[in-house]
């Protein structure tokens, strides 16, 4: 009984089947490529999300509850306002709830850019550039709200007559009241800016903490 004579693959068979499979492959390296950077932007914007809910959180925190303090200066020998409003730099006391008996209920937070990081320094003691440092840090909180940041600005609303005016550099000798408002700009390196803008406690358009101010016309 004669067998079936086997079929043999042409040339252009061959050929065209490899086209094929490498056009699969193709197009599987563009789907693997398509879900990567998919998977990259959802992480980068998690990651943003994340960050940004950290900074909020801590701006709602400090400046819806700032208030005046001040700390006996032994240089001047007077009560110099722990407060600084720098362009860049914020320093501030702030209403926190009590925890712990011994800590009290104020916190005292510092918020500056270092090695393209936002970062927040919390102690229950004050620190300012004037005051001596202290023995220890180890009452001293130092957290990373966000990174990949190039630059961080600060507004401070002030009265003027009837007028909100901001000032990026808030003069606390000369004015040892709390601004109105504290906004705070970040500018990550990838170019996206967000801005937080809360009023504070410790200011008002009338009122200093509970304090009447001079009428305003």
């Amino acid at each position: 009984m004669a067998t079936p004579r086997q079929r043999r693959y042409t040339l252009l068979e061959l050929l065209l089947a490899v086209a094929i499979f490498a056009l699969l492959l193709l197009a599987a390296g563009f789907g693997i490529a398509a879900v990567q950077k998919s998977w990259e932007t959802v992480s980068r914007h998690s990651r943003r999300l994340a960050e940004c809910q950290a900074i909020d959180t801590a701006v709602g925190l400090a400046f819806r509850n700032a208030v005046p303090f001040t700390w006996p200066d032994r240089d001047s020998r007077t009560e110099r306002p722990v407060f600084s409003g720098d362009p860049a730099t914020l320093l501030l006391a702030y209403r926190h709830r009590v925890g712990d008996a011994a800590a009290g209920g104020l916190r005292f937070l510092c918020l500056y850019v270092q090695d393209n990081e936002l970062r927040a320094l919390y102690r229950p003691r004050p620190f300012a550039a004037w005051l001596p440092p202290p023995a220890t840090a180890a009452d001293t909180q130092e957290e990373a709200l966000a990174e990949g940041v190039e630059a961080i600005s600060f507004l401070y609303a002030d009265r003027s007559g009837n007028e909100i005016r901001w000032t990026n550099d808030w003069d606390e000798g000369k004015n040892p009241n709390l601004p109105l408002a504290i906004q705070l700009e970040v500018r990550w390196q990838d170019g996206q800016v967000e801005r937080w803008l809360r009023r504070t406690a410790g200011g008002g358009r009338r009122t200093s903490h509970g304090v009447r101010l001079e009428a305003i016309p």
